[in-house]
């Protein structure tokens, strides 16, 4: 085979391995974003189920509350749904434990993260990494939340972008194995 024949075929399977990373980037990005999207709406119906159930308990200590109007409790829940911990299944919570420094409060060490996929996955990332749970916490649910990506290159700057990226990238794919464990046995 010539020199541009070889150039050209080399060329050809570069441009395939791109595309083929390019899917899968994009697959893992979907499931990742999947996964955030099922734990809101399974949060959205906890809090709906828990509103329900206190005003029919309201209703029947008081006829009068029962007319009280709903969308002001309804927007009381949604201003504490962010800063409510987060129930992990008992599967889940020993896992996670397991990755904590000892006597950690999942309870508290859950506070402030948008929904259980992000929790388990700044757990995963903070072990992997060696970067104390607190301190990366703090970076992503503090004042000024940032991203768990540039957290992690804030707090290793040794680590080049896209060895932070690919930190992020696993400890996502662990969390996401992490949280099918509940949704596996609560089925």
């Amino acid at each position: 085979m010539s020199r541009i024949g070889v150039t050209i075929a080399s060329g050809v399977l570069a441009l395939v391995g791109v595309e083929v990373y390019g899917i899968y980037s994009i697959r893992n990005l979907l499931d990742t974003r999947l996964t955030q999207i099922e734990s809101r709406i399974d949060s959205v119906r906890a809090a709906d189920a828990a509103l329900a159930s206190q005003v029919v308990a309201a209703a029947k200590r008081d006829p009068d509350a029962a007319k009280a109007p709903v969308a002001a409790k309804a927007n009381a829940a949604k201003a504490t749904a962010g800063t409510a911990h987060i129930v992990l299944d008992s599967k889940v919570a020993a896992k996670l434990q397991k990755l904590l420094p000892a006597k950690t409060n999942l309870n508290e060490a859950s506070k402030g993260f948008k929904n259980e996929t992000q929790f388990i996955e700044a757990v995963y990332v903070s072990k992997d990494l060696g970067i104390p749970f607190a301190r990366l916490k703090t970076r992503i649910t503090g004042d000024h939340p940032i991203s768990l990506e540039t957290a992690v290159r804030d707090l290793r700057p040794d680590l080049s972008k896209a060895k932070a990226k690919a930190e992020v990238e696993k400890g996502q794919r662990e969390a996401i194995a992490t949280a099918r464990l509940s949704k596996s046995t609560s089925v």
